[in-house]
């Protein structure tokens, strides 16, 4: 089954590994200046798609940072004419 054209179906999603972030700590609406720690915060999701396609996404601005695409398949229509058919990506993770 084709997808329909214009029609890109997120297939698979994952996080990308966490970054740590220095949050200050406020108490009654001041920030303490001798009070900092360390957190964890997921700083991007890598998702898949119908259209060959990795796609980074940036969760702090919700923008695209980088796309990936896979290459095409080359697969033998009738009469033995080949041609060029798009690679699902069905399912994607992210590695340290």
């Amino acid at each position: 089954m084709e997808a329909l054209p214009g029609k890109v179906r997120t297939l698979g999603i994952a996080w990308g590994p966490p970054g740590r972030q220095k949050v200050k700590l406020s108490k009654h609406g001041r920030e303490l200046d001798d009070e900092e720690i360390w957190v964890w915060k997921p700083t991007y999701l890598v998702s898949a798609h119908s259209d060959s396609s990795l796609r980074k996404f940036n969760l702090a601005t919700g923008r695209v940072v980088g796309r990936m695409s896979v290459g095409k398949l080359a697969s033998r229509g009738t009469g033995g004419k080949s041609r060029k058919r798009h690679s699902v990506v069905w399912a994607v993770g992210c590695l340290m």
